[in-house]
């Protein structure tokens, strides 16, 4: 680690530094560079850059718990956004009526209220469904699957699912040939 007695001198003259590592230090000004100061310099943004990488790497893999009184303790594995998917269907018709994703306080306040919340990727906000329509999901069951990675409600809608007017979000058929 560099500490302040081995500063480098400025001088005048910018110049760019291109390190092992690939990085660029733009707009440098420098007197002179050691070859062992400029591995040093270079070994040291290589170990942050990989500190970096390792903590994106261990939260993304990091599992959350999720603390239900009945199941127990459940670690859900969120991505690295910190969302997981949630696949909402009828409870008595088994029609699957959207997909939205959920983070850690979503499915708290889906557990403790009873009604679905999620998170929105585009406003970037939690949201519970029927808030502004009407149209709210009450939960009956909650289920996870072998990778508690994905999460199934099984609720009872109250109006319409889709913001487009439809009971369900999946009204458009795909064609295929057989």
């Amino acid at each position: 680690m560099l500490t302040k007695s081995k500063k480098l001198k400025v001088k005048s003259k910018e110049s760019t530094l291109r390190l092992r590592s690939g990085l660029m230090v733009n707009k440098v000004k420098l007197s002179r560079v050691n070859p062992s100061t400029a591995l040093r310099v270079d070994g040291v943004l290589r170990q942050a850059q990989d500190t970096f990488k390792d903590a994106e790497q261990s939260r993304s893999k990091q599992s959350r718990t999720i603390k239900n009184k009945k199941s127990g303790d459940i670690n859900f594995k969120f991505d690295e956004k910190g969302l997981i998917p949630a696949v909402i269907q009828d409870y008595k018709t088994g029609e699957v009526l959207m997909v939205a994703y959920m983070n850690n306080l979503s499915i708290k306040k889906t557990l403790t209220t009873g009604k679905t919340n999620f998170w929105s990727r585009s406003r970037n906000k939690l949201w519970l469904k029927g808030e502004t329509s009407g149209h709210f999901q009450i939960v009956k069951s909650v289920f996870y699957d072998c990778d508690i990675d994905c999460l199934l409600f099984r609720v009872r809608q109250i109006g319409v699912a889709c913001h487009t007017g439809n009971r369900s979000c999946f009204y458009r058929k795909l064609n295929i040939k057989n």
